[in-house]
């Protein structure tokens, strides 16, 4: 979980500073900015999921966890 913890902070601090690159890079007219945003809105998905993972795991995660950590013990 502390890997999803870490995951979610660099996520937001990408989306972060992404969007303060856009800001003062790109005329808000053109069509890069749009194509920004929706790098950053991918990165807050992604954020979002790895939140929602480390707080409410899903039956197949936990799955996946638990066989890698047997095969590390065997």
């Amino acid at each position: 979980r502390v890997l999803l913890w870490a995951s979610f902070a660099v996520c937001m601090g990408v989306g972060a500073v992404g969007v303060l690159v856009a800001g003062f890079t790109v005329d808000q007219s053109a069509v890069g900015w749009q194509h920004r945003l929706l790098a950053v809105a991918a990165l807050n998905l992604a954020a979002n999921y790895c939140l929602w993972f480390s707080f409410f795991p899903p039956a197949f995660y936990r799955r996946w966890i638990a066989r890698d950590a047997a095969a590390e013990v065997a």
